[in-house]
């Protein structure tokens, strides 16, 4: 695909995966929020619930930033 002439060049794919980023940070930060506000009141099964939902936002997130990343690098925008 050709690289975009113009450097700061945001098509819709782009703005759509910056969306996307921003979506599953901020649901990473809210679950993160969940696991810390329950540290000590949590039973045992409750905070390992909460750590895999946890775990589960954090890939999305790090999923997320890599088809930015991917797509940046082969569209050039």
């Amino acid at each position: 695909m050709p690289k975009s002439t113009v450097p700061n060049e945001v098509c819709d794919q782009k703005a759509h995966l910056v969306n996307e980023y921003e979506t599953a940070t901020a649901e990473y930060l809210r679950t993160v929020r969940v696991l810390k506000r329950g540290i000590g009141i949590h039973t045992r099964e409750d905070y390992e619930e909460v750590r895999a939902a946890v775990e589960r936002t954090r890939v999305r997130s790090e999923d997320t930033l890599q088809d930015l990343d991917n797509h940046i690098w082969e569209h050039g925008c």
